[in-house]
């Protein structure tokens, strides 16, 4: 499936539009200012052998997660991208939280398999502004850091701890 990055020229908003219907141009409205946008694909850039990713929904306990507030957020294999929770979102992954520093889309998490078994995890700023730490150092422009069990993640004021070990809420 192509995935393109759009920027709506009423009102700013980044916006990723997927071409799941393999269609040639995708016409929508922008969630934030209800602009009538267009995006073409080329369709010859589309591969219908890729098998659809697992449900997010479906829980496997060797998979990675991210804990925040005492809540726990499933990674799936392959993208995920972190962010505040808002109706204009379309974080995989969605924080409630007042904390405006968080952006709707502010990192990536690349969740790859590794041949050896298990999982490596790969963090991106997601060419956000906003301030984003791991274990206390910035990622900045197209920093990408392998995230280690137990690390602490800092998105805006808001605190994660990334762990591959299954979540036990106290």
């Amino acid at each position: 499936m192509e995935v393109k990055r759009v920027k709506c020229p009423q009102c700013g908003v980044i916006l990723e539009v997927k071409n799941s219907k393999n269609e040639a141009v995708k016409n929508f409205s922008c969630p934030g200012c209800h602009a009538s946008l267009s995006v073409t694909f080329h369709k010859e850039e589309i591969d219908d052998s890729i098998t659809r990713l697992p449900d997010r929904k479906v829980e496997h306990a060797s998979l990675p997660m991210l804990i925040s507030n005492g809540q726990a957020f499933q990674l799936s294999p392959g993208r995920n991208i972190v962010g505040r929770k808002a109706s204009t979102s379309v974080a995989d992954i969605q924080i409630q939280t007042d904390d405006r520093l968080i952006s709707r889309h502010h990192a990536l998490i690349m969740i790859d398999e590794v041949p050896s078994g298990g999982y490596r995890a790969r963090l991106t700023n997601y060419k956000n502004k906003n301030l984003t730490r791991v274990n206390g150092v910035d990622v900045v422009d197209d920093d990408e850091v392998i995230l280690e069990d137990g690390a602490t993640l800092l998105m805006g004021a808001t605190v994660l701890t990334f762990t591959s070990k299954p979540f036990q809420h106290v």
